[in-house]
């Protein structure tokens, strides 16, 4: 009697260290797949901060133009007896865009790397029961990602105020995945 109780409660404990271990397995396969999606996610993080590096290099380029443009501008009014200059001046710089149309170019690749980060960024957490270090993501939904993104990188106000990146579609909330 006692040795098939005792029978019996090996049986169930067989079967319930056989159940744990699927568990585990299970487990095991959605943090390596939470993981992946980290790892994707810095990936484009990576590329969009390089897309802003060459965009800051653009706006280097840009103003440095700029400013070699004021200063000729500065000495063709300066000298005397040249108002035919000024407007052969004026017309090249009006009918020249190039910077320009490198600069949108910048601008809407760094717009659709920020989009594919706001799309992986809102897909589902993985299902329940993780670790808790994985569980607990916490996003943060800012009102203008371009304005943050400017100030730490110490872009130009004038990319900051008229070059948005992402429409102001959230909500300023903070969100975190809890049990």
């Amino acid at each position: 009697m006692v040795n098939e109780a005792l029978e019996r409660e090996l049986v169930i404990l067989k079967h319930r260290a056989k159940e744990s271990q699927q568990e585990a397995q299970k487990l095991a396969l959605r943090l390596d797949t939470a993981l992946l999606n980290l790892a994707t996610k810095n990936q484009i993080i990576t590329q969009v901060h390089e897309e802003i590096s060459g965009l800051r290099a653009v706006v280097r380029a840009l103003e440095s133009e700029k400013l070699a443009r004021q200063d000729e501008s500065a000495a063709k009014q300066l000298a005397p007896g040249n108002s035919g200059d000024e407007q052969d001046y004026t017309s090249t710089m009006t009918i020249k865009p190039t910077n320009q149309e490198v600069l949108n170019h910048y601008l809407e690749l760094c717009d659709s790397l920020v989009r594919q980060i706001e799309y992986s960024r809102l897909l589902p957490c993985p299902p329940d029961p993780l670790p808790l270090s994985v569980k607990q993501i916490v996003i943060l939904e800012s009102g203008n990602v371009v304005d943050l993104v400017s100030r730490a990188l110490s872009l130009p106000q004038m990319i900051r105020r008229h070059t948005p990146l992402v429409k102001k579609k959230h909500t300023g909330r903070l969100r975190k995945h809890t049990e």
